[in-house]
């Protein structure tokens, strides 16, 4: 038995001792090189809302802000995003900004008119211009909208529903209908897609996923580990 114990307490030790040795070895430069890793992620994340306000815009409703908030304080709760001191509120304001711009690609839709294109054909007598000799009347053809091409519906709410059965199927491990979800998802946003400038929409979406990348894996890739 107490041979036993030696031995888990020799083995203790020599883990400490190389604990020691490893920490003792690599903290000072670790620590700077973290520090200038926190300064990339502010850049890229600064460069993404620049590119995401030039992508999407301004928040076209309150869904965006609200649900950028909420996935960023969860990130943060968990411990998927690392608050550093020195730059943490900095961050936390750039990621919750990108994320409520970024957020218009799923439930940025807005008011439409589906059914826009249903008018019907007005045909019409307008005052002639005076002429000498007016015979034949001056028609013209209008096209008035229905009642149908003049009902509209709030596209944000339908997607913001969508993305919360998407998110609640994913959490349940219901891998299938969260990929139907996902697909009427963009299915009923291609309307709203088609505004957005999208010779800037690539370059924010890649820099705010790199930024948010090298945030979860800042202290893995100062270690040197990939």
């Amino acid at each position: 038995m107490n041979d036993n114990v030696k031995l888990e307490r020799g083995d203790v030790l020599q883990r400490l001792d190389r604990l020691e040795a490893l920490l003792g070895t690599t903290v000072p430069a670790t620590g700077s090189l973290s520090q200038s890793w926190w300064v990339v992620s502010v850049a890229l994340m600064a460069t993404s809302v620049f590119f995401s306000y030039r992508s999407f815009g301004v928040p076209n409703h309150y869904y965006q802000i609200v649900m950028g908030a909420l996935l960023v304080g969860l990130a943060y709760h968990r411990g998927s995003l690392v608050f550093p001191k020195p730059l943490g509120w900095l961050l936390a304001f750039l990621n919750f900004t990108f994320l409520s711009l970024a957020l218009k690609l799923a439930i940025g839709g807005g008011t439409r008119l589906p059914f826009s294109f249903m008018k019907y054909p007005d045909l019409s007598i307008q005052p002639a211009p005076p002429k000498l000799i007016s015979v034949l009347p001056n028609w013209t053809v209008t096209w008035q909208p229905t009642d149908l091409a003049l009902w509209n519906f709030d596209l944000t709410v339908v997607q913001s529903f969508l993305v919360l059965l998407m998110v609640l199927a994913g959490a349940i491990g219901y891998q299938f209908f969260a990929s139907l979800t996902a697909f009427l998802l963009l299915i009923v946003s291609i309307p709203a897609l088609v505004d957005f400038d999208w010779n800037w929409v690539f370059p924010a979406l890649v820099t705010g996923g790199l930024g948010i990348y090298l945030q979860k894996n800042i202290h893995r890739l100062s270690l040197g580990k990939t």
